[in-house]
């Protein structure tokens, strides 16, 4: 008994180990798990800064696009929005400060370019305001007043005053130098050819001083005081254009000197943002496979331990056990001896089985009666078992209904998704068509009368 309760003990304590031995590899899956939750939240927090970035240059793109402060605005507040993701690379464990330094080089970079564009911006409309003020003046206080006064002269039958003719021709030409001018800066615009720009500009800017000489020599000649003071006011406008353009022409250079700077800090930034990015799938591999090490590590050591606590327990529990063994085979001989004695006995209960046998025969009457009724019970239970089988038929045809139903629903939904896929690239192709409308419509307010058929478009 003894022995026996030794045995039970150790038997015990190996399935102790067992079931610490499960334990603990438990443990060691649920710490696995857990780092790679963490791991795979580090990716998906260096992919948003990422996509931060390209948030960024999108925004800076509709920028330059469409010059205005709330764009500007979108612009700063989606790059602070990535500055304050890569405040948290030192809770993940990186380093961003070199990432850090080049977002905020594009920062000093996009602000002063920002500024000079909105007042590049906001001198072209005034510019533009001016050149239709100055051709208005042109037409309506020159060119259809001394119109209006050789007709008048015409129908009474007198000469047409000859100095307002001479007037005529010079502010016509005044007028095309003026607008040939303006469509030299919408080239500028267009093509950033500055060499070329600035030779026609230098070309324009005598035409129209020789032009003006002789409009201003011509004006005190015309007797309508009124078109005189038109081409006086002209005068004046066209000196006062020549100044604003000069300085909008230089504020535009500057400008896009910025912005040379700036796509080159966005060029910069994007690399620096890929570059972050690699560094951050290298950190997040050689942890992986830190951990993978260690998991395996782990456990080999408690497997290992676990198999030298079972060859000790196995060992300490055989011992006994062939002691036990050696008992057994004693006692087996004494249990052949009185089985001898037990086979003496059996003689004595053989007389007293012949008495018996009269009794089994009525009990073999009996149960062919039993017999009977278990036959018809095992016919009724084959009825039964027919119509179990009609009833898994049934249900199979059902299960294989409920199968086609399922396939034909995932079908809908793969349609549905597709669907949704399309009618979010046409929403993208008609934002686009939008933007593309916008620009055009800039482009013709900028280009004048010279842009009607191009707004039109």
């Amino acid at each position: 008994m003894k022995r026996t309760k030794t045995i039970r003990s150790k038997i015990f304590m190996l399935v102790l180990l067992g079931i610490v031995a499960v334990l603990l590899m438990a443990a060691i899956g649920l710490n696995t798990m857990r780092m790679m939750d963490g791991l795979v939240d580090e990716s998906a927090w260096a992919h948003q800064v990422v996509a931060g970035v390209n948030e960024v240059k999108f925004k800076q793109e509709n920028f330059l696009g469409h010059v205005s402060g709330a764009n500007a605005k979108q612009a700063m507040d989606a790059l602070g929005a990535v500055q304050k993701l890569l405040e948290q690379a030192k809770t993940h464990g990186l380093d961003a400060s070199e990432f850090m330094a080049q977002l905020q080089a594009y920062a000093k970079a996009f602000e002063p370019m920002s500024k000079l564009s909105l007042e590049v911006e906001d001198a072209m409309r005034k510019q533009n305001v001016q050149l239709t003020l100055l051709t208005s003046t042109l037409r309506e206080s020159v060119l259809k007043a001394i119109d209006n006064n050789r007709n008048l002269a015409v129908m009474k039958g007198n000469t047409p005053n000859a100095g307002e003719a001479s007037l005529r021709m010079v502010a016509f030409e005044v007028l095309e130098q003026v607008e040939r001018l303006q469509l030299g800066v919408v080239k500028l615009l267009n093509t950033r050819n500055v060499a070329a720009f600035r030779d026609e500009r230098d070309t324009a800017y005598d035409q129209i001083t020789n032009t003006t000489n002789v409009l201003e020599a011509l004006a005190p000649e015309v007797a309508d005081k009124n078109i005189a003071d038109g081409a006086t006011d002209a005068i004046r406008q066209t000196e006062k254009m020549k100044v604003d353009l000069d300085a909008l022409v230089d504020n535009w250079l500057a400008r896009e000197n910025l912005v040379a700077q700036l796509l080159k800090a966005s060029n910069e930034m994007s690399r620096g943002g890929q570059a972050f990015l690699d560094a951050t799938r290298q950190v997040i591999d050689s942890t992986r496979q830190h951990i993978m090490w260690l998991t395996l590590v782990c456990a080999a050591a408690v497997t290992g331990l676990l198999c030298l606590l079972g060859l000790f327990i196995s060992r300490s529990i055989n011992r006994p056990l062939t002691i036990s063994v050696n008992g057994m085979g004693e006692a087996a001989s004494q249990v052949a001896q009185a089985a001898s004695q037990v086979a003496s006995s059996s003689q004595v209960l053989a007389q007293g089985s012949a008495q018996q046998a009269a009794s089994l025969e009525e009990t073999s009457s009996s149960l062919e009666e039993m017999a009977s009724m278990t036959r018809q019970n095992a016919d009724n239970a084959g009825q039964a078992n027919n119509l179990m089988d009609e009833t898994k038929t049934v249900v199979g045809r059902a299960n294989q209904s409920m199968d086609t139903l399922t396939k034909a629903m995932e079908q809908i939904t793969a349609a549905s998704e597709q669907t949704g896929k399309i009618i979010k690239t046409i929403d993208e192709i008609a934002f686009q068509t939008n933007l593309l409308a916008l620009n055009a419509a800039v482009e013709a307010a900028r280009a004048g009368a010279a842009g009607a058929g191009f707004a039109v478009v």
